[in-house]
């Protein structure tokens, strides 16, 4: 293969090195910005993904003061439904309150008393017999009332009580003595007596308190109700029978004594309390109701010193208690409402009621009317008028506490619904925050993801950098190789040129020398492009190319001709032909004159 051949096959091979080098380097350039890019990219969702993860603190943080304060609301709600429940029982107390009061509370008698007796005897010492008998009947009333009014405040009561009771009693005996000479005497007595009494008692009551400070109206009330009715009756029998003698008295004896009696009982009992003004608003109440009824029986008998006796009895009951204590206060921005109260159910409690009631004003007042002259109905219409006033301040008594116990309700329900409307917005708040929360776990988890892709496609740009820096590298090297391989080419080129330029100039001297022996002009010129150099264009004469040059071998004279391989391909072909040294020739006589 010829240097040229090695040359155009070395420069080939650079010439695809360059390209391959040319794309890698392109691809270098591409992978870079890519890389470039993917940095930046990774470098923004890390920022990201850092502030999602500080927006998702904020968020549990957040969310966490959201429930603590559903938390509390919750809490909060479920004291102010106890409130309002204590409220709202408060009024049911206090509307009982008020019926029960509104009923009549008392009734008016005069006092009234009879007595009878009588008795009877016959007989003498010896023989005889006697009988006595007594009744009596008793019926009892009183009432009182006042009103008391000042400034600030005022006092109302009223008061009744009522008893009756009817007794009797009556008693005979019966004796028998006989002489019996000197034996003795003889002696019988008998006697017997009996006992029935029956009395029944019903009292009532009415208060009623209030007062204003400047600040805070209170009012009290109280009403109670008593009955008792009570039966009993009682005997005794007694008889002897013995004889006197000179040695002593014989006798024995036998008697029985018996009694029994019954009672019932009911009673009931209602008090309130209230007040309201710019410290809050409070309300008491309390109530108790019972009733027992029992019976019981006893007896003793005797005959000689021989006795036995025996008792029964039993007792029915029951009672009720209730008592409670409401409140509800604003002061310093703050509503409190609370209760508390208690209840208890017994039965079989027997149970003693003492009811100490002074009745003697309206007494000493009914009384006062009579010695004065008037009449009974007089004093009676008195004691009425005073109940009447009485009850009419107890019942306004009453419907103020069933008033202030529904403005306390009214706050207990407006605070309640205050809780309530404090429980959603919280709630909303809670659902809001777990949405936050939420959304920042999945901005951390996105940008997380963001952060792992562009990572990778750093990976893989750096990865193509780094091929396309093999491939450059082994471009470089293959050009290297190719650069050489031309550098051997050409110096195997210049080489040949150099000897084909000593060939052509000796040949040319030669020529020069055998035609100026001859005596004729040269006309062929070695005219391959191979031996010249600094070629350029100088222009056509007639349809030639011409140049301007200098052979390689002389750098210093300047040619001008044609070139060998241009003329190849036109109709000056047959002015080419190739020298022995592998170099073309061009015959100039074969030209265009002035082709030189």
């Amino acid at each position: 293969m010829s240097a040229e051949q090695d040359k155009a096959n070395a420069q080939n091979t650079k010439n695809q090195k360059t390209s391959e080098k040319a794309t890698a380097e392109n691809q270098l350039r591409s992978a870079q910005q890519q890389k470039d890019s993917a940095g930046n990219n990774k470098a923004n969702a890390e920022k990201e993904q850092h502030t999602a993860q500080e927006n998702q603190k904020h968020a549990e943080a957040h969310y966490n003061q959201a429930q603590a304060d559903h938390d509390a609301a919750l809490a909060d709600q479920r004291a102010k439904s106890e409130e309002y429940d204590a409220a709202h029982e408060a009024v049911l107390n206090a509307q009982a309150n008020v019926q029960q009061v509104a009923e009549p509370q008392y009734s008016v008698h005069i006092i009234q008393y009879a007595e009878t007796s009588t008795s009877a005897k016959a007989g003498n010492d010896q023989v005889g017999a006697s009988a006595h008998a007594e009744a009596s009947a008793t019926a009892e009333a009183g009432a009182s009332a006042g009103v008391e009014v000042t400034d600030s405040s005022f006092a109302a009561g009223a008061e009744a009580h009522a008893s009756a009771e009817a007794s009797a009693s009556t008693g005979a005996e019966a004796h028998a003595e006989q002489d019996l000479g000197g034996i003795g005497t003889a002696h019988a007595d008998t006697s017997a007596e009996a006992e029935a009494h029956a009395s029944a008692e019903a009292e009532a009551h009415a208060n009623a308190s209030g007062g204003w400070d400047g600040s805070d109206a209170t009012v009290a009330a109280e009403v109670g109700a008593s009955a008792r009715a009570e039966a009993g009756v009682s005997g005794s029998a007694d008889a002897e029978v013995g004889l006197d003698t000179p040695l002593g008295d014989v006798s024995i004896d036998a008697g029985a004594e018996g009694e029994a009696g019954v009672h019932a009982e009911a009673y009931a009992q209602a008090g309130g309390s209230a007040s309201i003004g710019e410290h809050g608003a409070s309300v008491e109440g309390g109530a108790i109701a019972g009733a027992n009824v029992g019976a019981d029986a006893s007896g003793t008998a005797h005959v000689g010193n021989v006795e036995a006796s025996g008792e029964v009895g039993a007792s029915i009951g029951a009672q009720v208690g209730v008592t409670g204590e409401a409140h509800a206060t604003f002061e310093d921005n703050t509503v409190s409402i609370g209760i508390s109260g208690k209840a208890a159910v017994l039965i079989g409690l027997d149970a003693d009621i003492d009811v100490n009631i002074d009745m003697n004003p309206v007494i000493d007042a009914a009384n006062a009317i009579i010695d004065a002259g008037g009449t009974i109905d007089e004093a009676t219409d008195y004691i009425t008028g005073q109940l009447d006033n009485a009850h009419d301040e107890a019942m306004k008594a009453a419907n103020m506490a069933l008033n202030i116990a529904q403005d306390s309700q009214a706050i207990a329900e407006a605070g309640l619904n205050t809780a309530n409307q404090a429980v959603q917005t919280t709630e909303d708040a809670v659902n809001s925050a777990t949405n936050e929360v939420s959304n920042a776990a999945n901005a951390v988890a996105h940008w997380g993801n963001e952060a792992a892709k562009w990572t990778a496609d750093v990976v893989s740009a750096q990865n193509a950098m780094n091929a396309a820096n093999s491939t450059i590298n082994a471009c470089n090297s293959a050009i290297n190789q190719c650069n050489n391989a031309i550098n051997s080419a050409n110096k195997a080129i210049n080489d040949a040129a150099r000897a084909a330029e000593k060939a052509a100039t000796d040949a040319a001297n030669a020529t020069a020398n055998a035609a100026k022996s001859a005596g004729r002009k040269v006309k062929k010129w070695f005219s391959d492009v191979r031996l010249k150099e600094n070629v350029k264009f100088a222009g056509k004469v007639a349809d030639v190319n011409t140049y301007t040059y200098n052979y390689v071998w002389d750098k210093e004279t300047v040619q001008k001709g044609a070139m060998a391989q241009e003329l190849l391909d036109t109709k000056y072909a047959d002015a080419v032909e190739m020298h022995k040294s592998g170099y073309y020739m061009v015959d100039y006589s074969k030209l265009p004159h002035g082709v030189h």
